[in-house]
């Protein structure tokens, strides 16, 4: 048996010239069968067209920066399991999350976790793939997180507030013609790093204080996040990218003293000096914790980097987005205020989080802003144990991936009402106790569930809860809406907002005036 050349219109070609027309013919056949076998084996699924071919469609959603809204059509238009990928799904049903995710369940993180490895060779909580590597790990360092194992923790949030009350009372209160434009996007984000490193290191980072990005590390993220997330969607880039070499290469072009490597260096240089001290887990702060839990000092920075990144991030697009629908609907604007003007803060000056908990109108604005802007949308995919699993009568193989999409679990009509492109607080008032069981069911998804529950969960909800009330200390009697009014300087524009997977907000500018 030969081949016959002449279909291929190459005559005369030399003995060289043949074997490489072989040797394509093979690889284009062998990635054509492959991508036939990939299509066939989940192509009782439906979804976008290139989507069951290639990765590229992901790579594009994620370049139009509207991921979290792609994906939610893709589940209105195809169903509660929509093929996004050639061994992707996508789902919105808290059932189905819930049975990815429990602590007994089979199904483990995608190979994408990895990703989230922050310095070479030390994983951490959120990077591990190996399921009893992360359970150790999460064992380990879920105390530091509660405030079980640790001193002030409220207190630190509340020493925060009142370095960001004196910054917009000192700097950003327009008085007449006297416009100070405040970005609050900026803003939200320097109060909450420098939260999550003064109860992670018992020493703030001073983004409050100073009033600047320090390290250009908001700069850093608005260019970064949309180039690792592309390279994330194409499996074999994101394999390439992590080859030690290749990592190596990349590490060699940061620069030391800005964005990740600067927090790196800082982290390291803090624990550090820890280990190198006589005491070093005595510190009872969320290091130490990590420390008398039996971290290493590896592990002790690689954990340290993570909490910075995750918990500064989400919380201040949750503070955001909340407050931009505030402002926007003057309705909630004045009917929170309202609440807040006629509570009397024990012992005060700054509100308690038990005490913020017992507020109902704040609580459902709380819920309803995270439930309408998620903090993340990424997918947070897991994959199908090997032998495949059975979904309300649809086999799915051993392998394939699922993805959460968080809007689309918390834009269910079932769930939440005709009305969920809406923003109204007044859906989680009410009496029926089995409709806001339902509605809180699907809103702690934004969390996680089971084994993989966001551990800095309670922290985001304390600062939540207090940033809209809370008082600053001392001799400065001021809080966000009960001593300040805010009114956006550009309703028209009144931010810069993308998603890739994360959010990426800016430019949110407003005016700030004290109440009368």
């Amino acid at each position: 048996m030969y081949l016959d050349w002449s279909i291929l219109n190459v005559p005369a070609l030399g003995i060289h010239s043949r074997v490489v027309w072989s040797v394509l013919v093979v690889l284009l056949s062998a990635i054509a069968f492959s991508q036939w076998r990939s299509y066939r084996r989940l192509s009782h699924f439906k979804g976008p067209f290139w989507a069951q071919f290639t990765n590229l469609w992901m790579y594009h959603v994620i370049s139009t920066k509207t991921q979290y809204m792609d994906l939610y059509e893709a589940i209105k238009k195809y169903g509660d399991l929509a093929r996004v990928g050639p061994n992707s799904l996508i789902t919105g049903d808290v059932e189905m999350l819930h049975r990815m995710n429990g602590a007994r369940s089979p199904y483990t993180r995608a190979p994408i976790y990895a990703a989230n490895t922050l310095i070479p060779h030390e994983n951490n909580t959120f990077s591990f793939v190996d399921e009893a590597k992360h359970t150790q790990r999460r064992a380990q360092i879920a105390t530091g997180y509660t405030g079980k194992d640790t001193d002030m923790l409220e207190a630190r949030v509340d020493h925060q507030l009142s370095e960001l009350m004196n910054l917009i009372r000192t700097k950003y209160i327009s008085r007449n013609q006297d416009l100070r434009q405040l970005d609050l996007a900026r803003t939200a984000g320097y109060f909450t790093m420098d939260t999550i490193t003064d109860v992670a290191f018992s020493s703030p980072w001073g983004f409050l204080t100073k009033d600047e990005d320090l390290g250009d590390w908001f700069s850093m993220v608005e260019h970064r996040i949309v180039i690792v997330y592309k390279m994330s969607s194409i499996p074999w880039l994101f394999d390439a990218v992590r080859m030690p070499w290749v990592a190596k290469m990349i590490a060699k072009l940061e620069n030391p003293s800005t964005g990740v490597a600067k927090l790196i260096s800082m982290a390291s240089r803090i624990v550090g000096d820890r280990f190198e001290s006589d005491d070093a887990g005595q510190i009872r702060d969320m290091m130490g914790s990590f420390i008398r839990r039996g971290l290493t000092q590896g592990e002790a920075v690689s954990e340290g980097i993570l909490q910075v990144i995750a918990a500064s991030d989400t919380t201040a697009t949750a503070i955001r987005s909340t407050l931009l629908y505030i402002i926007t609907n003057p309705h909630v604007y004045r009917k929170l205020q309202a609440e807040i003007d006629s509570t009397r803060v024990v012992p005060g000056p700054i509100i308690s989080d038990a005490q913020s908990k017992t507020l109902p109108y704040l609580q459902a604005v709380i819920r309803e802003g995270v439930r309408i802007l998620p903090p993340t949308a990424s997918t947070f995919a897991k994959v199908v144990p090997k032998d495949g699993d059975t979904v309300n009568g649809v086999f799915i193989p051993g392998g394939t991936e699922i993805g959460i999409s968080i809007i689309a679990v918390l834009r269910n009509k079932r769930v939440f009402g005709e009305d969920v492109e809406i923003f109204r607080p007044e859906r989680w008032i009410t009496d029926d106790e089995e409709t806001f069981k339902t509605m809180e069911k699907s809103l702690n998804m934004i969390w996680g569930h089971g084994k993989y529950q966001c551990l800095g969960k309670d922290l985001a909800w304390m600062e939540l809860n207090k940033i809209y009330f809370e008082r600053s200390l001392a001799d400065i009697s001021g809080q966000l809406l009960k001593h300040f009014d805010f009114t956006l300087v550009n309703p028209r524009d009144p931010w810069k907002a993308m998603n890739t997977g994360l959010w990426l907000q800016k430019h949110m500018y407003v005016k700030a005036t004290l109440r009368e």
